[in-house]
């Protein structure tokens, strides 16, 4: 998840007036970056317009995290991808 991206979305006036909803297609909103600041970010980016956001991760572990992130954002989207390695 970038916050510059979400920063230079709040610049425009349809999306803070509500005009138009955006997915964020691509967020790692799980990486251990983050830290405790998701809750902050996710409602930082709804006030810009994002209203929902789609996980990107390989791991089962971090589909764990996205689950668990789930069960307290309902609009964190788990994205799931299978990698063949052979």
């Amino acid at each position: 998840m970038c916050c510059h991206g979400i920063v230079i979305s709040c610049k425009n006036k349809k999306i803070k007036e509500g005009k138009t909803m955006w997915t964020d297609a691509h967020s790692h909103l799980t990486d251990n970056r983050w830290g405790t600041r998701v809750e902050e970010i996710l409602n930082y980016s709804k006030s810009c317009g994002i209203s929902r956001w789609v996980q990107g991760g390989i791991s089962p572990s971090e589909w764990e995290k996205q689950k668990n992130l789930k069960s307290r954002f309902s609009a964190a989207i788990p994205g799931q991808r299978f990698l063949r390695l052979d």
